[in-house]
């Protein structure tokens, strides 16, 4: 992604920036940003800005502002990166040392995260599986290797979309995820006999392995990105009239899965790619199924 370089002797919010490795989380931090400098600045236009008057109250103004629409979690995150442009701000000596501790002791919001999505069941996981599996277009069989592998591998979206034929290898993928920190995740048979037969299909031995594909069902050389990938879930919860759920909810569906079966919990943090356990205990949709479970295991 590129950045509003430009040539002035400092610019805080693009040395923020440039610290984070995420083009996503660039993304994201940018349009928290903008919508800062709208609500503060009345522009959006980041590099115009003069961050000399960001200041404590600015900031708990626009927090304030928006926490009446967005949830406590979320507006922590807000009050993360203005903190985090602050420092930038104090050191190159934009904002002074009052200025900038006055903002960082900042309270963060309390509250309860909201559960969000859900995990879908077994009648569910089947129902799309052996549709899927006995659907022989090209666009059927690709779709059928990427749902195997947010649900039976627990990949995010935009590590399915950065998947190269060559990080498959025989019971195992090689992912990409956030941070670009690499992890390896295995394969059962669901999902390699999916993965296999999408690899036949395309005769590629290098390059994306999920691609786009012509209304003619010819498959094309162009990477399928985030947007496509969610179209395509959306697309199967209509053909089959399921519930609707996302690609992120199959990545809930995977770690609740595998907690429900008992698996080690550091096993399920580290497939799923977290770097906290407290993490992975966010995706767990079982609810007070989990707490009877619990309850039975009582020796009296």
């Amino acid at each position: 992604m590129k950045l509003f370089l430009k040539n002035e002797p400092c610019n805080p919010i693009e040395s923020y920036l440039l610290n984070i490795r995420s083009i996503e989380t660039v993304k994201l931090y940018t349009i928290i940003l903008k919508s800062f400098a709208q609500f503060t600045f009345k522009t959006k236009d980041l590099p115009s800005i003069d961050w000399s008057k960001l200041n404590r109250i600015s900031i708990l103004k626009f927090i304030h502002f928006k926490s009446e629409t967005i949830a406590f979690n979320t507006a922590n995150l807000y009050l993360q990166v203005l903190k985090g442009v602050a420092k930038e701000c104090y050191l190159y000596r934009v904002i002074d040392l009052s200025c900038y501790e006055q903002i960082s002791v900042i309270n963060k919001f309390n509250g309860e995260r909201n559960i969000a999505g859900r995990a879908l069941n077994l009648n569910e996981i089947k129902r799309i599986k052996y549709h899927y599996a006995n659907c022989h277009t090209n666009s059927r069989t690709r779709d059928c290797a990427i749902f195997a592998l947010a649900c039976g591998a627990g990949l995010r979206r935009s590590e399915l979309s950065r998947l190269d034929v060559t990080d498959i290898h025989y019971n195992s993928i090689s992912v990409k995820g956030k941070g670009n920190k690499s992890r390896t995740v295995y394969m059962n048979t669901f999902v390699k006999s999916s993965v296999n037969r999408w690899i036949m299909r395309t005769e590629r031995r290098k390059g994306p392995l999920f691609t786009h594909i012509s209304r003619g069902d010819r498959i094309l050389q162009t990477r399928l990105l985030n947007g496509g990938i969610h179209s395509l879930f959306i697309r199967m919860t209509k053909e089959l009239k399921l519930k609707h759920f996302s690609a992120h909810d199959l990545r809930r569906t995977f770690a609740t899965m595998l907690l429900d079966k008992n698996a080690d919990r550091f096993a399920v943090q580290r497939l799923m790619g977290h770097s906290s356990l407290a993490t992975t205990e966010l995706y767990d949709r079982r609810g007070e199924k989990a707490k009877v479970k619990a309850i039975n295991l009582l020796p009296f």
